[in-house]
C-alpha cells in the first residue's frame, strides 16, 4: 500500500514539535521525532502533510526499539487479512489510513485498536509545495 498522507498543521510544546491532523475530533498529535522533527522552518500553525508507511504503524506493544514511539487510538473500518500480514483501514480526521500489522493481532471492524507508529521513520512536507522539510 502506498504511504498515508496525513493533512495537518504544526504546533510547539515544551520544546517539541507535533502535527495535529486536519479534522480529528480525537486528541491525536503526532510528535516529530528523528529527522522529521529537526527540518528548516518548522514554526507554529504551518500547514504540512505527514507521511506514514504502513509498515511503521503497528499493534500497541509490539515493543519497538528506539524513544521515537507514538501509542494513538483510532476505530477500525476495515482487517483484510494477506497471508503474512494483516491491513487495518482505519480514520483520522475523516481520512482512511492504512496499518500493516501482524495476523496475531486481532482486529475488529468497528472497534477500537491501540496503535503504536515509529515516529523516528516518519515522513514530513510542505502542504503547498510537497517539498520535504
Amino acid at each position: 500500500p502506498p504511504m498515508n498522507m496525513i493533512p495537518g498543521r504544526l504546533f510547539h510544546e515544551n520544546g517539541q514539535v507535533f502535527v495535529l491532523p486536519r479534522g480529528a475530533r480525537e486528541r491525536i498529535r503526532f510528535p516529530l521525532d528523528g529527522p522529521a522533527g529537526q527540518g528548516e522552518g518548522l514554526t507554529d500553525g504551518r500547514e504540512v502533510v505527514l507521511g506514514l508507511r504502513p509498515e511503521t504503524i503497528f499493534a500497541a506493544g509490539a515493543k519497538l526499539p528506539g524513544p521515537n514511539r507514538y501509542l494513538f487510538e483510532a476505530s477500525v473500518e476495515v482487517v483484510e487479512p494477506t497471508g503474512p500480514d494483516t491491513m487495518l483501514v482505519f480514520q483520522i480526521g475523516g481520512q482512511d489510513l492504512v496499518a500493516r500489522v501482524r495476523p496475531e493481532d486481532i482486529a475488529t471492524p468497528g472497534a477500537a485498536f491501540r496503535f503504536e507508529v515509529d515516529m523516528g521513520k516518519a515522513k514530513l512536507f510542505d502542504a503547498d509545495t510537497g517539498r520535504s522539510l
